[in-house]
């Protein structure tokens, strides 16, 4: 609940795999010869069981209201922890 109010936030988790870039030798390993890309995001609801994950494949609005939940949610915890 948000405020008391009966609004509720989504908790996040994201997945990420680090790749090397296209066209990179296998045996460079510098952090520039790599990227990260989001494999998905799993959402759930306080106080509840239930857990989805979000693919990029499973649409736009699906996948851009997810990534909406990951940046409140990093947002938030930057302006508690950091200020």
């Amino acid at each position: 609940m948000v405020n008391g109010k009966g609004v509720c936030a989504y908790a996040t988790r994201t997945l990420l795999v680090v790749r090397k870039k296209k066209d990179t030798p296998l045996w460079a390993g510098s952090e520039s010869e790599s990227e990260v890309d989001v494999m998905g995001i799993q959402v759930s609801l306080p106080d509840s069981k239930a857990e989805r994950a979000i693919l990029p494949t499973d649409g736009n609005i699906q996948w851009g209201l997810a990534k909406a939940h990951v940046a409140a949610n990093d947002s938030a915890h930057h302006q508690l922890v950091s200020h």
